[in-house]
């Protein structure tokens, strides 16, 4: 049961940040180049990938263009 005021996430929040491993992996797209690009520290990027961390919604933006995708193949929704 939620506490009072916690909010539904629809998102698979480590599903989606291991989709967005993979798809850095066959774009052949490093961790160093995703930090550099987004101005954040490798640290932010590698805590998305073992899935401590989730990207916020700009880095989701500029993520599609940075691997040439769509915010929908990027983020995976949880299943009920």
């Amino acid at each position: 049961m939620k506490n009072k005021g916690e909010k539904k996430s629809y998102v698979d929040k480590e599903k989606t940040c291991k989709q967005i491993y993979t798809m850095m992996k066959n774009k052949d797209v490093s961790v160093q180049q995703v930090s550099r690009l987004l101005g954040l520290s490798h640290q932010a990027v590698y805590g998305w990938i073992k899935g401590g961390r989730f990207p916020k919604l700009e880095h989701f933006y500029a993520l599609k263009y940075i691997l040439g995708t769509t915010l929908e193949q990027m983020i995976v929704p949880k299943e009920d």
